[in-house]
């Protein structure tokens, strides 16, 4: 049973990481053209 609890639990956590990097992901692609466009005036 404890070890049952712990996989759980470790599911837990990686679906949060999973969500998190998505996030993350997601927000440096729409960060990609802005600083492009940055690059590009100088």
């Amino acid at each position: 049973k404890a070890e049952d609890a712990s996989k759980e639990k470790n599911r837990a956590a990686s679906v949060a990481m999973n969500a998190e990097i998505r996030r993350t992901k997601a927000r440096l692609l729409e960060e990609i053209p802005k600083l492009q466009r940055l690059a590009q005036k100088k």
